[in-house]
């Protein structure tokens, strides 16, 4: 008696989620808009899974805007993505998958693995420069080696504000 083994492999490829941007009010005067590097003044309120979902954040409710620099890691990668290209104004609704969020982590009342959903509004600029933008603006013209050591030290640095 024989037996014939057959096997198939089946390729499915890991499907990572997309962040999701909604523009829900745009600006009717779009003289600037965000780019990396700018020092941005925002509203947010922050949702587990849909935007109906529970509040775990607010500067709305805080009346006081979260004023960060784009793009150099000092956020999430989904924001540090998803905000560029506002204009003065502009409401954009962000959804957020773990793993441009906080992936595996507990974060307060962030379970791991939470996909999160933001509502923000760009208030503004702030045109004087940040001390993470100053370094990586330094960063960018010294000797390779050099600028990759102060851009793990900023961002190092700035990681260890946030907890």
């Amino acid at each position: 008696m024989s037996f014939v083994v057959l096997l198939l492999a089946f390729s499915h490829p890991i499907r990572q989620r997309q962040l999701g941007v909604v523009t829900t009010v745009r600006s009717n005067n779009c003289a600037r808009v965000t780019k990396p590097h700018d020092s941005i003044l925002m509203n947010y309120e922050g949702h587990l899974n849909t935007i109906d979902g529970k509040v775990f954040d607010s500067s709305f409710s805080r009346n006081e805007p979260f004023e960060f620099t784009l793009g150099i890691g000092q956020v999430i990668q989904g924001w540090d993505e998803g905000l560029v290209g506002m204009c003065q104004g502009e409401e954009r609704i962000l959804t957020i998958p773990p793993e441009m969020g906080y992936g595996d982590h507990d974060m307060g009342d962030i379970p791991a693995g939470s996909t999160l959903v933001f509502k923000t509004q760009l208030v503004g600029w702030d045109d004087t420069p940040s001390l993470a933008s100053r370094f990586f603006t330094m960063a960018s013209t010294m000797e390779e080696t050099a600028a990759s050591k102060l851009q793990q030290l900023t961002s190092y640095l700035l990681n260890a504000q946030r907890y």
